[in-house]
């Protein structure tokens, strides 16, 4: 069996997060790209390759915390600085990727 999360493959004993539960740890792989993860007081979860668990109608499992920065109260502000970090990410993807 193999599972993907953002086109990357995912593997026993990967280490991921998610912004509900917090720090966890990929414990099986499943059939049709589903993952089971543990996190603390013995619960585990199972996800799909878009990181979204059946529990929740949006994605909340990533690689590592996607919280970078605070969001800040004016919309000026962050809209600068969310534009900032998704060109900063958009050059990285292109480096990374050769295009």
């Amino acid at each position: 069996m193999s599972a993907t999360l953002d086109n990357e493959p995912v593997a026993v004993g990967d280490k991921v997060f998610d912004v509900c539960y917090g720090p966890g740890t990929v414990e099986e792989l499943l059939v049709e790209d589903r993952f089971r993860v543990s996190f603390s007081l013995n619960r585990f979860v199972v996800f799909n390759g878009d990181g979204i668990a059946a529990r929740f109608p949006r994605r909340t499992l990533y690689w590592h915390d996607p919280v970078v920065a605070a969001p800040m109260k004016s919309d000026e502000h962050w809209g600068v600085l969310a534009s900032i970090c998704r060109s900063i990410s958009d050059n990285i993807r292109t480096l990374r990727t050769g295009g």
